[in-house]
């Protein structure tokens, strides 16, 4: 009964955070609202969409305050009015049998969003930033974008986590070494706000075609601790011969790779170095 009470105390509490938090939310987009109207005339006004048409609306603010927006603030843009487009979309296919200019409302802002996104897309479209270039390639396959993309990579331009982990997953098919090197500067570059485990079982799968099982349980297995809901696919165990002495020790290592990666320490690791060394025919198992 106790543990039922702490429960359901930590529950209220999370529940009132929550509350709180959307409320002064709300709060700060009417501000913003009020004293910057052009800034919410295209958008819908009632509570659909609260989190999406709030991101979008405090990016704008940014965006007029800023005299010349960097190419990560036109990228946020993008990802923000897509992220509102998308939501907008499916609340303006919910009819009000009362309210009816609610659903008009909705489907005004749905189409305005729709207009406003394809005119940035095509405002953006031949822009050499690495971002940008790797906006419209992974939104629209855009070959141009990925040229351009490619060409930065050669040069080491490439610092963002998620245009690297994508890139890593291109290379999957095309340069495995450069996919394996790709994803471990992808999580060496992440932080808890943009880290992605599939960057973890991406280069498990990059390991398993250079046929390195054990560094490849390793990997799937961080990826498995830090994604939390998955498990563990039985098929690792099986490619290392079920042999528990060694998955017990993988198991330990993977633990601390985790470990690195949730306290931001990976960049910097041991474990790091011991991933990002070439596969040699010792390691790879026949």
């Amino acid at each position: 009964m106790r543990h039922f009470l702490v429960i359901f105390k930590t529950f209220l509490i999370l529940g009132l955070i929550l509350t709180l938090f959307s409320c002064d939310n709300n709060r700060n987009t009417k501000g913003i609202c009020k004293k910057n109207p052009e800034i919410c005339a295209d958008l819908h006004g009632d509570s659909w969409c609260r989190f999406e048409r709030g991101h979008l609306i405090r990016h704008r603010l940014e965006l007029k305050n800023t005299e010349t927006p960097s190419d990560k603030q036109v990228y946020d843009q993008l990802i923000f009015l897509e992220d509102y487009s998308n939501c907008i979309e499916l609340a303006a296919g919910v009819e009000h049998i009362i309210n009816t200019d609610r659903t008009f409302d909705r489907q005004r802002a749905f189409v305005i969003s729709t207009q406003n996104l394809a005119q940035l897309q095509e405002h953006t479209k031949d822009n050499p930033s690495p971002l940008l270039s790797y906006y419209h390639w992974s939104r629209s396959n855009d070959q141009d974008a990925l040229l351009r993309l490619l060409a930065a990579e050669k040069l080491d331009l490439l610092t963002d986590p998620e245009v690297i982990g994508y890139l890593a997953g291109y290379y999957l098919t095309r340069d495995i070494k450069k996919s394996q090197a790709m994803y471990i500067k992808a999580i060496a570059f992440s932080n808890e706000d943009n880290f992605k485990y599939d960057w973890l079982l991406g280069l498990s799968e990059a390991y398993e075609r250079q046929k390195d099982f054990e560094r490849s349980y390793l990997a799937a297995k961080a990826g498995v601790i830090l994604g939390k809901n998955h498990v563990m696919p039985e098929k690792m165990r099986e490619l290392l011969g079920n042999n528990q002495k060694v998955i017990d020790y993988l198991d330990e290592r993977a633990d601390e790779l985790a470990d690195e990666i949730d306290d931001e320490d990976f960049a910097d690791s041991k474990i790091r170095l011991y991933l990002a060394k070439p596969v040699t025919q010792k390691d790879a198992k026949k």
